[in-house]
């Protein structure tokens, strides 16, 4: 059978004759695994009635032996044309073709003629395809082009396409791995896929650590499964002074456990769990380096995949330093680290000792999108230890940005949230960091800012589930919930057709301890909703999530926080107690309310519209004050304290020892400290404001200079900062003073307070 799949260049033979060639029967003898027949392998677009395999769009697999045993190529020609000579051609790229392993190489081969303008090309030869390739995955490149007068040449390339086949290099023998192995897309590379060195790693084993190098960005054919139990240590890490990319493109239905990249498996089966321990992905391409070199994307998928999957009894993993993105819109949940604790016919397979530091993590793009998902499958009866959250950056766009479901003891610290629920219409919670479950334990979640918690975009009416929380203890007794030294802010409502909305700071639910000190909460100016019926806003909350709400369990004690509401039409609250049930006690906290819409506190069905309405009304924070507070810039979640509130003594509150420096890492004073998570400018001065028991005054400052309203008549001095008197009077009203830019000392009834003009 004869069929043109080229037209070659038209050659003016006459005024009206040209010549035409073509290809037919054209086949490639190739050798897979020293297994091979003759012209087992065809070029063409159908099989010539032989028998044989196409050649394009074949998946060899897993070889440890390929190579090209032979050519039989059939060509002709009309129009007077006659073929001189035909050639076969193949490269070797890896499996983007972005990169030349083996260049086009040609293989001349010996022509014969068959009569009537057909020809015979045919070739004995071996050509060993692996030789000198890294262990991985390949596309082999096949073509062919003969040539003669006056037809010129006339080419077998699929359209200009090739005939592209994909094989996986593997060692033909098992020796055990050692050293520092580079992975990617070079030439003196090991292994050419972290797919490929990790199949490596299983398959071969380990005599020493294992350092695999990454040279180049990556393209990942398929996913990821790390199963070996083994003394030795395997560390990820880029190549000195390089960025490199690395992108999963399997989004297809896959193995039991649902990861791009699973640790504790060979082949992702939770039928075939391996302990496997001492395994460190660090993305910064310098040693012991903090910067986010490595990124790491998951495809656009509709199925349930994580990127990492800690699954099982895995003990001593760290991810850190790397930009990690799930891009999953599975409505299940996925994140970017998932982390299980997997129990099975009362058999624990428990994670311990899991950091996660120092990384970029962004959740996925639809209603299971977390960032950091430490949870379980089964009912563990083990809980997990030592599983550490620390100084991320994460981004999730779901229920949960950092979940801590059947841990016996953790820490979520220094990391940065903006969890912007923006994608579903369904009522569901929102939660930036929760912790669940039960047994003993400590959790510790402090120094954390938390820039966004966003409601659902949903007209839902009233449910327990619609809302947003920054963080949530849903724990039960006897653990304890160390809540400090966080920044919350950022409270959204998405849609103002919203009802029945709970929007809290902290919330407390279970029967544990909860331990809140030194927080910095913010309410700010909301989207007020059109109807307000069942909605519950308060900065701290001490409350179950029944609908209605009702009186929890356990143990809330509430110091030396900062509790500011700006919302200036709907009612909020600052600290909201239900009932009374468990064991409630709070002081020393500075809690402001900017409008009459805002209340100080809510105590067992009674609103508290001020301090001394919430001291009686809960029997509680008789240190505590009401005082505006200015705050560097909160509407981008920075709470530092900052211009007039700087050494203002209604900050001024006891030292705990439980708590031994801010935010920023700054050591606190011994004695007395700061209110709220951030420890400013010391010693304190005072301004003479006390809560309505001695003068109160507001001090504001003009575009010339300085006003000072007085609720009473008082004196003022007004001094430089080097102590100079500048002014005194007796006042009753309003004192104005024009002032040049500068610091100064003003006194109000001998109580001072710095003033910056």
């Amino acid at each position: 059978m004869r069929k043109i799949t080229l037209l070659a260049i038209l050659v003016l033979i006459s005024a009206f004759s040209f010549a035409a060639t073509g290809w037919f029967n054209d086949f490639l003898t190739i050798s897979v695994n020293d297994v091979s027949a003759s012209n087992n392998y065809f070029l063409s677009d159908s099989d010539p009635a032989s028998g044989a395999t196409a050649l394009n769009a074949k998946v060899f697999g897993l070889v440890s032996e390929l190579s090209i045993a032979g050519a039989d190529m059939k060509y002709w020609a009309d129009g007077g044309d006659v073929r001189t000579g035909a050639a076969f051609y193949y490269k070797i790229t890896n499996v983007t073709a972005t990169f030349e392993y083996v260049a086009a190489t040609e293989v001349v081969m010996d022509q014969v003629s068959l009569g009537v303008n057909n020809y015979q090309g045919t070739k004995t030869t071996t050509i060993n395809l692996l030789a000198g390739l890294p262990y991985g995955t390949y596309k082999l490149h096949v073509w062919a082009k003969s040539w003669g007068d006056p037809g010129g040449d006339s080419y077998l390339s699929n359209s200009s396409n090739n005939y592209v086949s994909t094989f996986t290099k593997i060692p033909a023998a098992t020796t055990p791995l050692a050293g520092t192995l580079k992975v990617g897309d070079a030439l003196d590379a090991n292994y050419n896929s972290l797919s490929a060195a990790v199949y490596g790693l299983n398959t071969s084993g380990l005599s020493d650590h294992v350092f695999l190098e990454i040279v180049s960005d990556i393209a990942e054919p398929v996913n990821i499964s790390l199963g070996i139990n083994t003394e030795y240590k395997i560390r990820i890490k880029p190549a000195s002074g390089l960025n490199p990319i690395i992108t999963f493109t399997d989004g297809t239905t896959g193995a039991s456990i649902d990861g791009h990249f699973v640790i504790g498996s060979p082949n992702a089966l939770n039928s075939n769990l391996i302990s496997t321990n001492y395994i460190t992905i660090d993305g910064s391409n310098t040693e012991g380096g903090t910067t986010k070199d490595l990124t790491i994307n998951g495809p656009v998928t509709t199925l349930q995949r994580s990127v990492f999957r800690v699954y099982g009894n895995n003990d001593n993993i760290i991810i850190k330093n790397c930009i990690i993105t799930c891009k999953s819109t599975s409505g299940s949940t996925t994140a970017p680290i998932n982390i299980t604790n997997y129990n099975t016919s009362s058999t624990n397979y428990t994670p311990d000792n899991i950091t996660i530091v120092n990384n970029t993590l962004t959740g996925g793009l639809a209603n299971g999108g977390s960032g950091v998902t430490v949870s379980n499958s089964g009912t563990p009866t083990t809980l997990m230890t030592g599983i550490k959250v620390q100084n991320n950056f994460i981004s999730a766009r779901a229920t949960r940005a950092i979940l801590f479901n059947y841990v016996g003891d953790g820490e979520i610290s220094g990391n940065t949230i903006t969890h912007d629920c923006q994608l579903s219409t369904g009522a569901a919670q929102t939660i930036a960091v929760m912790a669940g479950g039960s047994a003993a334990g400590t959790f510790n979640i402090f120094n954390n800012r938390i820039t966004q918690v966003k409601t659902w975009n949903t007209a839902a009416g009233p449910s327990a589930s619609n809302g947003a929380i920054a963080i949530d203890n849903q724990l039960a007794s006897p653990k304890i919930v160390n809540i400090y030294n966080n920044f919350i802010t950022g409270f959204t409502i998405a849609s103002a057709t919203v009802k029945g909305v709970k929007i809290y700071g902290i919330r407390h639910i279970g029967g544990s301890t909860s331990n809140i000190f030194h927080n910095t909460i913010v309410i700010p100016e909301m989207t007020d909703m059109t109807d307000v019926s069942g909605s519950f806003i308060s900065a701290i909350a001490f409350a179950t999530a029944a609908t209605a709400e009702a009186a929890p369990a356990g143990t809330m004690n509430i110091k030396n926080n900062i509790i500011v509401s700006n919302e200036s039409t709907m009612k909020v609250w600052g600290i909201r107690r239900v009932g009374t049930n468990g064991t409630f006690t709070s002081d020393n906290n500075v809690i402001y309310a900017a409008t009459a819409n805002n209340l100080i506190g809510y105590y067992n069905a009674t609103d508290a519209i001020d301090l001394a309405a919430w001291r009686t009304a809960s029997g509680q924070d008789a240190a505590s004050k009401s005082a505006a507070v200015i705050f560097e810039n909160a509407a981008t979640g920075d709470l530092r304290i900052a211009g007039l509130s700087v050494q203002d003594i209604n900050l001024k509150v006891p030292s705990l020892a439980t708590v031994t420096t801010d935010i920023l890492g700054t050591v606190r004073n011994t004695e007395f400290t700061y209110a709220g998570a951030h420890e400013s400018t010391l010693p304190f001065l005072s301004t003479g404001i006390d809560n309505g028991e001695i003068t109160q005054s507001r001090i504001l400052r003009t575009m010339s200079g300085v006003e000072v309203q007085l609720n009473r008549e008082a004196t003022i001095e007004l001094y430089t900062i080097n102590g100079v008197m500048m002014d005194k009077a007796r006042v009753n009203g309003t004192y104005s003073r024009d002032l040049n830019s500068g610091v100064y000392i003003i006194r109000i009834d001998g109580k001072a307070t710095k003033f910056v003009k």
